[in-house]
């Protein structure tokens, strides 16, 4: 309940004149306080008596005069003024600082699009509503009207009905539908001009690019076609062959138009008759002229010649003793090829190789060591019966690491130093 509920509710007015007065009320309340510069201070007595009176003008009721509203306020008509002008101006601005603009009008509304197409429109609008009301252009109410009423005659699908929009935006409804008539009546030139160009001011709609002609419009019946004669088919053919030419090809967005290369000719598809099917593709056969190969030019420059494989310098591959073979088949030569080999081959490679005989195993028999002959003797004895290595030199540690074998060289070592330990110990 606001303050001085009592004095607004001992008026005899419509509800909705009361509701918006006791708003005012509690607006002027918070707004009017000391050191706002707007303080009536002694005359706060007949705030209430303004507000129902501003309120009936915002409503544009007349059921309250001017007059009346002095007398209920007890004060004179100078000092009535003045307050009913201290609140005019406070609603007015703090209406102005928290007030709707057109901008997010168009944005909560989704019809940014449009902004700049309607701006002439809402500017007409606006100027017909300051003519024929007492509202000020800097209020929600008006702003919301104007917008409300210049859309409507767009048909604008996204805006709610009349009582949602004004419940939406808090404004009284009984106000905001008298000032939508109040356009309706004196703006018919402007309802007109916004209904002609509503296709200009619609979104523009995204044109489909055309599908190719499909060929069963182009092609006519079976029947039809029988009974044409060949001369008038094939300039019928000439005719639907220039027409899928001209027709325009499907695009996608993953799939890009297909220009024709200036040098290369393009193959029209071939157009088959509805009941009758196409020829499937034939494979050739093994008598086709085209794997035939001609090899009667080419048998005095080739010879069948066995594949050379490689070797190494240690160890080398056994070959034939003697040359083989070279069998002539029987066969024509349009049935079995002869086989192709390399050109060129040299004589040297064809020439058997003498094979390397292994060298001689030598046996080596272990005698019992004798403790007081000198070892550098026994070493160098040991050297001269060993035959001669055919390999190159390998670390002996490195026998044992790859294949677990010792030397023999070390074997005999290691039998003198355990017989040699084992006489000094007895």
């Amino acid at each position: 309940m606001s303050k001085n509920h009592h004095l607004i509710e001992s008026f005899i007015v419509s509800q909705e004149v009361k509701d918006l007065a006791h708003e005012l009320n509690r607006s002027a309340t918070t707004i009017m306080t000391e050191g706002s510069g707007r303080n009536v201070r002694q005359f706060a007595a007949g705030l209430p008596a303004a507000c129902m009176l501003l309120a009936s003008e915002n409503l544009n009721t007349g059921e309250v005069t001017r007059k009346s509203a002095q007398v209920a306020s007890c004060l004179k008509p100078k000092e009535f003024q003045r307050v009913y002008d201290a609140l005019k101006s406070a609603i007015e601005e703090a209406e102005k600082s928290t007030c709707i603009t057109y901008h997010e009008l168009h944005q909560l509304y989704k019809v940014e699009h449009l902004e700049e197409m309607f701006a002439p429109y809402i500017t007409q609008a606006t100027d017909e509503l300051l003519l024929h009301s007492n509202q000020s252009e800097q209020t929600a109410l008006f702003r919301c009207s104007v917008f409300f009423w210049s859309f409507t005659q767009h048909k604008l699908k996204s805006l709610p009905s009349t009582e949602m929009f004004a419940s939406s935006h808090s404004i009284p409804l009984k106000t905001f539908v008298a000032l939508l008539d109040l356009l309706n009546t004196h703006s018919q030139n402007l309802m007109r001009e916004i209904r002609a160009n509503k296709k200009v001011l619609s979104p523009i709609k995204q044109v489909g690019t055309p599908s190719a002609a499909k060929t069963s419009a182009l092609v006519t019946s079976k029947t039809d076609v029988l009974q044409e004669s060949p001369s008038r088919r094939s300039s019928r053919t000439n005719i639907i062959a220039a027409a899928i030419a001209k027709a325009p090809l499907r695009q996608s967005p993953r799939k890009q138009l297909f220009e024709g290369s200036p040098t290369k000719v393009v193959q029209l598809p071939r157009l088959v008759l509805p009941g009758k099917k196409r020829v499937l593709r034939e494979l050739p056969s093994k008598d086709s002229p085209k794997k035939r190969v001609a090899v009667g030019a080419q048998i005095d420059h080739e010879m069948e010649v066995d594949e050379v494989m490689p070797g190494t310098p240690t160890k080398k591959r056994k070959m034939d003793s003697f040359p083989k073979h070279v069998s002539t088949s029987s066969r024509t030569p349009d049935v079995s090829p002869i086989k192709k080999n390399a050109p060129g081959i040299s004589p040297s490679l064809l020439t058997p190789l003498p094979q390397i005989a292994p060298p001689a195993r030598v046996e080596v028999v272990d005698t019992p060591p004798n403790p007081f002959l000198d070892d550098s003797l026994d070493s160098d004895e040991s050297d001269n019966d060993e035959p001669a290595s055919v390999h190159r030199f390998r670390p002996v540690y490195l026998e044992y690491k790859q294949w677990y074998t010792r030397d023999p060289r070390l074997t005999r070592i290691w039998k003198k130093a355990n017989n040699l330990t084992n006489a000094v110990n007895t």
